[in-house]
């Protein structure tokens, strides 16, 4: 994936807080976001990040070192730092051709403010099904700038709305 813009935000859910990380290979990924757009033949990748302590979700207080856990697995988590990761590749049409949610790693948080997150990471995705493509190591660093329209994406869906 050739990455041409990266945004974060926060999302609110009560009482728990998470940042999130979308990195993509479209521009104005927040303004496609905001107008319910997606990108064809666009690649996602979302990150979700924050602590976990006694059932409660925190959004990232301060830069450090958050393990990927495989989406599956988080439910599991019960203290400490956490990131959720989430690849995805859409064709000409929008629909999706591939997807990955079970990468293992770390995401290392060295910036988080207002304006956005920057730091690195450092993954490996495993082939989940025989029809994906085979398993694979990323690493690449971020420096996002804040999308207000973040707080309302869920990430694990995918970007979704009208195909552009």
């Amino acid at each position: 994936m050739a990455a041409q813009d990266a945004i974060s935000g926060m999302v609110t859910d009560g009482t728990n807080s998470a940042g999130q990380i979308l990195i993509s290979n479209a521009s104005n990924t927040c303004a496609m976001i905001g107008g319910q757009q997606q990108l064809s033949n666009g690649q996602t990748l979302f990150i979700r990040i924050g602590t976990v302590d006694g059932g409660v979700d925190s959004a990232p207080a301060a830069p450090g070192v958050f393990p990927v856990v495989p989406e599956p697995q988080c439910k599991f988590v019960t203290k400490g730092p956490i990131a959720i990761v989430w690849y995805e590749a859409k064709d000409a049409t929008c629909t999706g051709i591939y997807g990955n949610d079970r990468p293992s790693g770390t995401i290392t948080l060295t910036r988080g403010d207002a304006s956005g997150y920057s730091g690195t990471f450092d993954m490996t995705f495993p082939a989940s099904l025989s029809t994906d493509p085979p398993a694979g190591h990323i690493t690449g660093s971020f420096d996002t700038t804040a999308c207000a329209a973040m707080r309302n994406f869920v990430g694990f869906d995918g970007l979704t709305g009208t195909c552009k």
